[in-house]
């Protein structure tokens, strides 16, 4: 995958979870009380997705051919860490009065976790 490719996939992906985002926030009203945690994951996912492509391309070039594998692996637990994270630190933080905040969440960890499949197996292949 080009790195051209990849900005333009990586813009569609995320205009089209922000323009949910807004959405939700429009037609959910719920969904504003926990808006904090939707953007808050929005900006990690196009992080995280950035720095992944660059990690994952520069180990499919390697001689290694087992090293796009070990980086797939660490950065799929690294992610679901750090999602962790992000998630119960919102929680202890916020104290929200349901369990409906981490819906906006997991529509973006989807999102993004669609991408990142897509993107590596592109890199997978090359």
């Amino acid at each position: 995958m080009q790195l051209s490719q990849f900005y333009s996939s990586l813009l569609g992906v995320s205009a089209f979870v922000a323009a949910s985002l807004l959405g939700l926030q429009w037609f959910w009203p719920r969904f504003a009380n926990y808006g904090g945690l939707a953007w808050a994951s929005y900006l990690f996912f196009v992080l995280f997705s950035w720095l992944c492509f660059f990690w994952a391309r520069q180990a499919s070039q390697s001689p290694d051919q087992l090293q796009f594998s070990r980086v797939f692996m660490m950065q799929t637990s690294i992610k679901m860490l750090l999602s962790l994270s992000l998630v119960l630190a919102y929680f202890y933080t916020f104290k929200p009065a349901d369990q409906l905040f981490v819906l906006p969440f997991f529509w973006v960890y989807f999102c993004f976790t669609l991408f990142e499949i897509y993107f590596l197996t592109q890199l997978g292949k090359a």
